[in-house]
Parts: C-alpha cells; structure tokens; sequence
C-alpha cells in the first residue's frame, strides 16, 4: 500500500460533508465559491460533484416535486 493511501486511511481528522440543491444558473458561480473558499493545496481539500436532479420527495409532507 502506498504511503499517500495508508495516510488518507489513517486521517481522522474532522471532516465536513455539504450537500446543495442550485438552479442551474447560479451553479458555475456556487461552484466558483466553493473552489475559492474551500481550496488549501492540501491533500483531502475535497471533491465536488454536480449531478441533475430529477425530482425531490418532501416525506414530511408527502409533496412530490417533479420540476426541480
């Protein structure tokens, strides 16, 4: 095993996970805070992934959105 994998699985420390729904429109400039604000250089800064989404389920309300 390498010693940047063996240090990436023995990194404890504190991490941090966010979740966003965007329109479309505003996601280049989310997506250009986020690199801004979040980037270090360091190793773990993050990874950032953008996916459509179709359709959303308020369970609390049993709401179904289907134009996100």
């Amino acid at each position: 095993m390498s010693s940047g994998i063996r240090d990436e699985l023995s990194d404890y420390t504190a991490k941090v996970r966010l979740d966003m729904i965007v329109p479309d429109h505003l996601v280049e400039g989310v997506l250009q805070i986020i690199v801004e604000v979040a980037h270090t250089g360091q190793i773990g800064d993050g990874i950032v992934w953008v996916t459509p989404v179709e359709r959303m389920i308020r369970l609390s309300e049993e709401i179904v959105v289907h134009d996100c």
